[in-house]
Parts: C-alpha cells; sequence; structure tokens
C-alpha cells in the first residue's frame, strides 16, 4: 500500500505516515486500501461525502501536524568502579608530575640571567652563603666547601661586596649582545653560563678559583692559614677572588716566629681569568723582624760555627738567618795560622761580629801563652789589658749590650743574668770613661779606679749628665781580664 498523500509505501498496520505523517485511511469495507490506481481513481470506490470529509481531515492534519522521525537512542552503560580508580590515579598521577616539574624547575634552575642577578645581589649582601653556592655552575665546585665559604663571608667588606656587583652588571648587560656563553669562555674572574637539562635552560655564575702561594725562604720552613684553609705545599688554594686576612708560622733549628698580614686579589682582578688558575705570591720574609747576619772571618780554616750549641754552615758569601733567636749562645771554632781557638759568649744576638768573636779567641790564645804561672800576668801588658776592658766595657753601653756583658766575669754574669743586668740601662744614651788608673795587680787578681760620665734621656725629652767616680775589682779567668765586682758612686748630676 502507499500513502494516499504523499505515496511512500506504507502498511495496514501504520496509523500514519512514516514520511509525511498523514494518517493512513483505512478501508471502508475491509480496512485495505486500494493499490496500484491514483488517488483520484481511489475516491470512486469512496463515498464522495466521505471522501470530502477525509480529504478535509487529511489537509488539516498535513498544515497543523508535523510527526517527528523516530531515531534510535542508544542507551551507554555506566562505568565500573574499578576504571572509575584507575582514570582518577592516572589523573592524579599526571597533575603531581606536572607539578612537581613546575617546582623543580622553579627550585633549581634560574631561568634569566636577571633573574640570576637579583638573586646573587640579595645573597651575597646578606652573606646568604648557601645560596651564593646554589647559584655556582658546576666548574666553581671547588668553592662550595664549608671552609672555602666561610672564609669568603669573613673577607666580606663593602669594596669585595661592590667588585662583585659591578663585574655581575657588566656580564648580565653583555648578555643581549652574546649569541652564546660556551663553557670554554675565556671573559674574566666573573662569567655567566647558560645551560640546558631536562628542567630546561638554566643560568648559573661561574667564578675563578685563586690560591696564595708563599715564596720559599732558605732554612725555613713556612705554614700558613686563611681562616680553616691551611696551606699544603706552600700554598692555599680554592679561594674566592677577594681581600683576606692570613696567619703563618715560619721555623728553623734555631728560631720561630709567628707571623701574620693580609692579601688581596681586589687590585688584581683584570689579570684573573675564567677557567684559569692565579696565584698570588706571598714573600713571608718581608713580615719577619729578627735577623741575623753572619759572615764568616778572614784567614780562618776549618770554621765552625754553633748557635744554641747548635751548628750552622755558613757559607763564604755569608749568610742571613731569619727568624733568629733573641737569647742564647754563640760558639766558633777554627784554626788561625796553625792556632786552634774555641771562643763561646751569651749573646742577645744583636750586632752580633764572628770575626770580633775570633780576634778575642786569638787574644785569650795569646795571654795563655805567656805561660801558666799566673804571676807572670802583670807589667805593662797586663795594665794595658785591664784598662782596656773598663774602657770596652762602658763604651759598649747601650749600642752593645752583648759585648758589653761579655766583659763581666762568671761570678758577676751568675749573680746578675744578661736581661736583669740589661734592664740596669733603660734611657741610657751613652757612657764614656774618663781617667783609668791600674792600682794594683796580684796574680789573678786586679783593681783599677776610674772616673765615667753617663748620659740618659728623660721622659720630658731632655738629657739627664752625672758624673761617676769608683773601681772595679777584676780577675784573670780563660785567659782574659773580667770585671768583677764594682764600687761607684755618684759626684754630680744635672740636666741638659
Amino acid at each position: 500500500m502507499f500513502c494516499g498523500n504523499c505515496g511512500q509505501e506504507v502498511t495496514s498496520q501504520d496509523k500514519f505516515c512514516g514520511s509525511c505523517g498523514a494518517p493512513v485511511p483505512q478501508d471502508i469495507q475491509g480496512g485495505d486500501i486500494l493499490e496500484g490506481e491514483s488517488t483520484a481513481s481511489k475516491k470512486d470506490f469512496i463515498p464522495e461525502s466521505v471522501a470530502r470529509e477525509l480529504e478535509t481531515a487529511n489537509q488539516e492534519i498535513s498544515a497543523t501536524v508535523e510527526m517527528p522521525i523516530p531515531r534510535e537512542v542508544v542507551v551507554k552503560a555506566p562505568m565500573s568502579k574499578k576504571t572509575k580508580i584507575i582514570i582518577g590515579t592516572i589523573a592524579v598521577i599526571a597533575v603531581a608530575l606536572y607539578g612537581g616539574y613546575q617546582y623543580a624547575r622553579s627550585k633549581f634552575t634560574v631561568t634569566s640571567p636577571y633573574l640570576l642577578e637579583q638573586k646573587f645581589t640579595t645573597a651575597l649582601k646578606s652573606q646568604d652563603m648557601a645560596t651564593l653556592s646554589s647559584l655556582l655552575d658546576s666548574d666553581s665546585g671547588d668553592l662550595k666547601s664549608a671552609d672555602s665559604l666561610a672564609a669568603f663571608k669573613a673577607s666580606l667588606t663593602d669594596n669585595v661586596t661592590a667588585a662583585y656587583l659591578q663585574q655581575l652588571q657588566q656580564e648580565v648587560d653583555h648578555v643581549p649582545n652574546s649569541s652564546a656563553f660556551g663553557s670554554n669562555a675565556d671573559r674574566g674572574w666573573l662569567t655567566l653560563k647558560k645551560t640546558s637539562s631536562w628542567l630546561g635552560n638554566s643560568w648559573k655564575v661561574h667564578v675563578a678559583s685563586v690560591g696564595v702561594v708563599t715564596k720559599p725562604i732558605p732554612q725555613d720552613n713556612v705554614s700558613f692559614s686563611i681562616g680553616n684553609l691551611k696551606s699544603a705545599n706552600g700554598e692555599v688554594a680554592h679561594l674566592w677572588p677577594s681581600a683576606y686576612a692570613f696567619t703563618g708560622t715560619v721555623t728553623n733549628d734555631y728560631a720561630k716566629e709567628d707571623v701574620k698580614g693580609n692579601v688581596s686579589f681586589l687590585d688584581q682582578l683584570g689579570s684573573i681569568h675564567d677557567f684559569g688558575a692565579y696565584d698570588y705570591n706571598l714573600d713571608l720574609s718581608s713580615y719577619l723582624k729578627t735577623s741575623l747576619n753572619l759572615v764568616p772571618p778572614d784567614n780562618i780554616s776549618n770554621l765552625q760555627v754553633l748557635i744554641n750549641n747548635k751548628p750552622i754552615t755558613i757559607p763564604s758569601n755569608g749568610l742571613t738567618l731569619s727568624p733568629a733567636p733573641t737569647s742564647g749562645t754563640i760558639e766558633l771554632k777554627g784554626d788561625v795560622s796553625g792556632v786552634s781557638i774555641d771562643e763561646k759568649e751569651t749573646t742577645d744576638f744583636q750586632n752580633l761580629d764572628l770575626t770580633m768573636l775570633m780576634n778575642r779567641g786569638i787574644a785569650k790564645h795569646s795571654l795563655i801563652g805567656m805561660g801558666s804561672d799566673q804571676s807572670n800576668i802583670s807589667g805593662d801588658s797586663a795594665q794595658t789589658q785591664v784598662e782596656d776592658v773598663i774602657m770596652n766595657y762602658y763604651q759598649n753601653i747601650p749600642s752593645n749590650m752583648t759585648l758589653a756583658y761579655s766583659y763581666l766575669s762568671n761570678e758577676y754574669q751568675q749573680q746578675l743574668p744578661f736581661e736583669s743586668w740589661k734592664q740596669e740601662f733603660p734611657n741610657t744614651i751613652s757612657d764614656s770613661v774618663g781617667n783609668v788608673y791600674v792600682t794594683s795587680i796580684n796574680g789573678n787578681e786586679a783593681t783599677a779606679s776610674f772616673t765615667m760620665t753617663s748620659r740618659d734621656s728623660t721622659n720630658n725629652g731632655g738629657t739627664l749628665v752625672r758624673k761617676w767616680e769608683g773601681q772595679w775589682n777584676l780577675v784573670f779567668e780563660n785567659g782574659q781580664w773580667k770585671l768583677n765586682q764594682p764600687q761607684i758612686k755618684m759626684d754630680s748630676e744635672n740636666n741638659e
């Protein structure tokens, strides 16, 4: 059967046409609609009145009713709980990974040179050494040790901070004009580095590592430290370019002296290149306060010199010993014109003259050559020697206190040690002897009277002049006349 309105095929069970929605007419006599004929011919089998009603109804329905075409509805099955859990877990992991990546990128990378400048400046001014260390590149790893960072922190002054910030600013300004910062760039002591990793591009600071090296000092052992960084083989390494205070010790077989001072790299920054070693040459000998010049006497063979009973080798052109002892003994041995001498004295090592020591040994040998009988120590020679001892004693005060002290007898020196005796002349400018008279020589004892004028400085800048007279008792010991006991009084005193 076909729809009487649009001609679409319909069935007897359809009440409306599926194409146009028109009612399907039912056969009045059997419910069947005639097939194979036109609509006009079909009307011949329907009473005219009924046909008109059907046509009118059909037109009204067509104008007012439009039935939708039935569509297939697909109903989805709900997700299972397990599926929901899996999908949720994947989503959480994805969010966590993304968040972790962003956190790591913000925590461990500096994405621009300008941000790097900001962080480095803040850390430097606040002396935040942990942050400074984190901003260094891997090639600056030797500067990240706790001792290197502590030494740098202790050295931070306004000048040091200004030098770093100025160089950092120059590097940041250079970035727009630079196509790349290679790992082997040689641009200065502080440079910027751009690196790439799974976290993306990152900027770091490279600082050239410097060191301090001491010049060797003959016969000396040198050690020094900067903060907790101690020298090894004469060098303190792994330092940030800065200005440091150091302490050190210089020792030899005869003396020890502590030294301290400062070294600065600030005026040498232009010579420090990125990825290049640079060392500051430190001469600790210039910081030593004690020294001893030893010149061997002429015409002596088999020379042996002992300082505080320790032998020291003196080359023919002499030797400067530094540091040097400030008290002790000096002993000289050798042969002069076939005569063996062995002279030893207590000394403060100031103005030490080995030739004078040798001559004293020669003179002693000459006196002994007079004979072992002490009664032979008399006459004009002995008188001259006694006079010379008194004259030389006062003439060497205060210019050569060690030599002056050597004219005193062993007994006198035991009663008054060198340092105590030396303190008796704190302000002495000079002692000048007038007349000396040898009053007696009896065996190994002698007596001589004398006059002397002393000149001493005063607190107000003046000079105190005093006149003395008295006598010395002398003894002959070890081949020499020695001053033993004085009896002296002051005659007058005035200020100049």
